[in-house]
């Protein structure tokens, strides 16, 4: 069960911040905070209601710690199972390409390389 929780919330970082790159501005750390972006979808919500888009700032946390929870449960398998399943590598690669579109390539750096032991 964690195994998926950990691939769903990889999956749903990786594919906002895909979607992200494609309809948002770039981050500019000077405008990040106020530069609309596209709608985060969290949680179950009614789908006729009109959502509220994020900031790219928003949107590049939420990124990382949808990442960073998955990294946490510490349940994603060294090798893929399947080429269309999320596996470990893979999500530090996700989370290293997030830190370099928010120009903080140091989290990355200091966060997952000096711990990750694959």
């Amino acid at each position: 069960k964690n195994t998926l929780r950990a691939e769903a919330l990889a999956w749903r970082a990786y594919t906002h911040f895909l979607v992200l790159q494609k309809f948002a501005k770039a981050y500019n750390p000077a405008t990040a905070a106020s530069d609309r972006a596209v709608i985060y979808m969290t949680e179950d919500c009614n789908l006729v209601e009109l959502q509220s888009p994020k900031t790219v700032k928003e949107c590049l946390d939420l990124c990382l710690k949808g990442i960073n929870d998955a990294i946490a449960l510490d349940v994603l398998p060294v090798d893929a199972v399947a080429s269309v399943r999320m596996n470990k590598p893979a999500a530090y690669a996700i989370k290293a390409h997030i830190c370099m579109a928010m120009q903080e390539v140091s989290i990355f750096i200091n966060e997952s390389v000096a711990t990750c032991e694959l």
